[in-house]
């Protein structure tokens, strides 16, 4: 009866393990190409001359071993900055739009389609108290408030709409100069919304 022993194949060039099982008849003879050994090689091994030699762990992920240099190879794609400015251009837009849209928050679309009239009588009867306001004199009507008290409440608005817009119009455009001159990751990363508006 033939006995059951194990072998190895493997690939002269790299050392790395091709296959690993039992046999009882006799080996295949060993080729330009690939060595066989009568032997089990070791879990995570490459041959080395007449030896098994470990393989290092895994780093991450990312990694594959090199089985010509016999080192673990990060496979990370690059990403150039150029890619990143972009990426944090997208984002510093988001921020921007998140930001915007909380000034609108609570005024229904009709209302908002009134702002530039209510916007241009308040600004004109800043300018010259005398100035005729028609379109704010009927929300005071139908409001239940007086036209002065109208006209100063839109006003108030719009002046604090106007500061609002410029900080966040300001700070974009502030960001998007940054990104424009960033020449490195480290810059681009440096990059951000602010986390606590004035």
């Amino acid at each position: 009866m033939s006995d059951i022993f194990y072998f190895t194949r493997f690939d002269k060039a790299t050392g790395r393990v091709l296959e690993v099982g039992q046999t009882m008849h006799t080996l295949e003879m060993r080729t330009a190409e690939v060595g066989v050994v009568r032997e089990e090689a070791p879990p995570n091994t490459y041959r080395a001359g007449d030896a098994w030699v470990p393989i290092p762990p895994q780093p991450s992920p990312a990694h594959r071993f090199d089985w010509t240099a016999h080192v673990w190879v990060d496979d990370t794609p690059a990403v150039s900055v150029e890619d990143l400015k972009t990426a944090r251009a997208h984002a510093v837009d988001a921020d921007f739009s998140k930001a915007s849209a909380a000034l609108l928050d609570g005024y229904p679309q009709a209302e908002r389609l009134t702002w530039p009239t209510q916007q241009a009588e308040a600004m004109a009867w800043h300018a010259d108290a005398q100035a005729a306001t028609p379109f704010l004199d009927g929300l005071a009507l139908h409001r239940g408030i007086s036209p002065e008290t109208m006209r100063a409440k839109t006003l108030a608005a719009v002046q604090a709409f106007q500061q609002a817009s410029q900080y966040l119009v300001g700070t974009r455009q502030r960001l998007q100069d940054q990104l424009a001159q960033a020449t490195t990751a480290e810059a681009v990363a440096a990059v951000s919304w602010p986390s606590d508006p004035p």
